[in-house]
């Protein structure tokens, strides 16, 4: 989540919060709302549950939302180098696009696609990596050497810290062959 989304949505948080104590208001007699209310002439209890009810339904959306901006991690569209020679930007396009032509380099692999998301002050790494493999054996030794590889390109050459790397490795029966109709 970007860092003026998460502003926005704490703001808009705190606001439903006092929209909240607005609520209970309405459920004490307080003389101007009372005088509004015998203006409609409705019965004080349903007034009173109906604003309790309402109050609830309203604390616990904002506290959700509250939570959510607080505790979701910023998400990152480059990768940033500060050095005394002047600043480096990397996109995540960019850097996808690496790691895939590096893992397109391994033998027997089709289909290949890479999805990075960098989460955090610390600007940690998150990947998905599908392809599809023409061999129908050693599956698992061949995701784990897919993943080792992209994991240095990261570490390595970029010195961006990886979180977790996930890799769906699947065979391909049809050998790289699609027949269209």
């Amino acid at each position: 989540m970007k860092k003026i989304s998460k502003g926005i949505l704490i703001v808009a948080s705190i606001l439903g919060l006092l929209q909240v104590l607005w609520f209970v208001a309405l459920a004490y007699p307080l003389k101007p709302v009372v005088e509004v209310i015998k203006g409609f002439q409705l019965p004080r209890d349903f007034l009173l549950y109906t604003s309790l009810v309402l109050a609830g339904i309203s604390t616990l959306i904002f506290l959700v939302l509250l939570m959510y901006g607080i505790f979701v991690p910023v998400k990152h569209q480059e990768v940033r180098f500060d050095s005394a020679n002047g600043k480096l930007r990397i996109s995540k396009a960019s850097i996808e696009k690496m790691v895939k032509n590096k893992v397109k380099e391994i033998p027997n692999l089709t289909d290949v696609d890479v999805d990075l998301k960098i989460l955090g002050k610390n600007r940690q790494a998150k990947m998905f990596i599908s392809a599809l493999s023409t061999e129908e054996q050693n599956l698992h030794r061949q995701g784990e050497n897919i993943k080792r590889i992209a994991n240095e390109q990261l570490a390595k050459h970029l010195s961006i810290p990886i979180k977790k790397t996930t890799v769906d490795l699947k065979p391909n029966l049809n050998h790289g062959k699609v027949k269209v109709v």
